[in-house]
């Protein structure tokens, strides 16, 4: 594997004969002018390139163009003053060099040379991740002492905190803003090779653990989450999304399984966390103008109020002594209704699957049975029924459901004004006669003061 030193050249040699002799490259490229190429003769004489690093002057000397026009100043072209034409042909410099050697390591000294030139290997040098190093060759100096005479030794540049500044303050905020933690977790991840290992980037470490917990349960990942929320547990920042998140595990294992089988740790709340935990990421999916997506979760959030409400909120209407288990919209247990509604529902199972299997019952007869059962949210839905089955054609048309339409942000518009309501209001009336209030959940973080960051 090559190990390659790239140059810019002005008139000054002993810096760079200086890198060259600590770093012992395989091979050294020099950026040069049509007035500092005698700068590397000297070089090449003074060290013996062409014996000991295969030195070949026309794959080696990078030549910047210059046309002085005298006769005819608009034909006046001079790359030196040029920073974008240094960028360009030192990054092309840097891919030419890759092709040659599979595999190389690239390091950059931008001692010599023009501000331009040295700018635009340096710039070239930051946003090329693959350079190993990114070297000034400067004098070594005492104390309140001059310099010591003719010694200068390369000294790295810590690239990892230029890439936590333009992390923080250009490259983060945008996915954020839209909560895209994986993108963030892409732009930490591509410079965590020198993030890593810095002790000033130690933040961008609890950053990127804290993006992959909001990415995870951004996923309903809720199990992973935990994990990685914990970890991050002993701020009250962190604390308070742990125990928000435990709620929203408490009200999903009154419905699901794998919370208590996984052992989740989850605590007790007004039991519709799951459902507003939907509705948030709603809002999140609409910011990423994916309203198919959107939609689907509003959908679901309705199917989970009825399911709520027919295991839990209806016991006292069912057979029995109001201890009777409740209604699961999977397998509705006939016995378990009243006696008046019985036969019809038996009906109902003759004609679902020609009779065979369990009773199972989809959205719109779910809130039936819970109007047959004089819940509130029955009524309510008759009371919008026609309203709430026109707005659900938009779901049930897209290609996600029964059909091939997308979903336009007028139809999520329309779509929300009535179903979210609904949700909202059945929500209400469900937990505002607790003894004990609960804060809504708050929408995920979508910038960086929010994740503990004052930049």
């Amino acid at each position: 594997m090559k190990n390659i030193l790239v140059l810019t050249t002005g008139f000054s040699r002993d810096p760079l004969i200086h890198c060259i002799d600590d770093l012992g490259p395989d091979r050294v490229v020099f950026l040069c002018s049509r007035d500092t190429r005698k700068t590397v003769d000297e070089i090449v004489e003074k060290r013996p390139l062409r014996e000991d690093y295969g030195f070949q002057e026309d794959a080696d000397v990078v030549m910047l163009g210059q046309h002085l026009g005298r006769k005819d100043p608009e034909g006046t072209s001079n790359e030196l003053d040029q920073l974008d034409a240094v960028y360009v042909k030192a990054s092309d410099t840097f891919a030419q060099l890759r092709r040659e050697n599979p595999g190389c390591r690239i390091s950059v000294d931008y001692t010599g040379g023009t501000k331009t030139m040295t700018a635009g290997l340096a710039l070239a040098a930051m946003d090329d991740l693959r350079v190993e190093k990114l070297l000034l060759t400067s004098e070594r100096r005492k104390a309140n002492e001059p310099s010591i005479s003719g010694y200068s030794k390369p000294v790295p540049v810590n690239r990892g905190r230029v890439y936590r500044s333009r992390i923080l303050k250009a490259q983060l905020p945008g996915p954020l803003k839209r909560f895209d933690y994986v993108g963030g977790l892409e732009v930490i991840g591509s410079a965590w090779s020198l993030l890593e290992e810095d002790p000033h980037c130690d933040d961008i470490r609890q950053l990127k653990t804290a993006l992959k917990a909001f990415d995870a349960w951004d996923r309903f990942d809720h199990g992973e989450a935990l994990k990685i929320l914990k970890s991050l547990t002993g701020e009250e920042l962190w604390t308070g999304w742990f125990r928000r998140l435990k709620r929203v595990i408490g009200s999903r294992q009154q419905l699901d399984l794998e919370p208590q089988t996984q052992a989740w740790q989850s605590e007790k709340g007004h039991g519709f966390e799951v459902v507003e935990d939907l509705l948030l990421n709603a809002e999140r999916r609409v910011t990423q103008k994916r309203y198919d997506d959107a939609v689907g979760r509003l959908y679901r959030a309705m199917e989970l109020i009825a399911q709520l409400l027919l295991r839990f909120s209806v016991r006292e209407r069912l057979s029995g002594d109001g201890t009777t288990e409740g209604i699961c919209t999977g397998d509705v247990v006939i016995e378990h209704l009243p006696e008046h509604l019985r036969s019809a529902y038996r009906e109902k199972k003759k004609q679902s699957r020609k009779g065979e299997g369990p009773l199972q019952l989809a959205l719109t007869e779910s809130y039936k049975l819970l109007a047959d059962l004089d819940h509130p949210a029955g009524a309510l839905w008759n009371e919008r029924e026609g309203r709430l089955k026109d707005a659900l054609k938009h779901r049930n048309n897209s290609l996600f459901a029964h059909g091939f339409q997308p979903i336009s942000y007028s139809q999520w518009t329309e779509f929300n004004n009535i179903v979210g309501p609904f949700i909202r209001e059945t929500i209400s009336a469900e937990t505002s006669t607790g003894s004990k209030p609960f804060p809504l959940i708050p929408q995920f973080p979508s910038a960086l003061d929010k994740l503990g960051f004052d930049e």
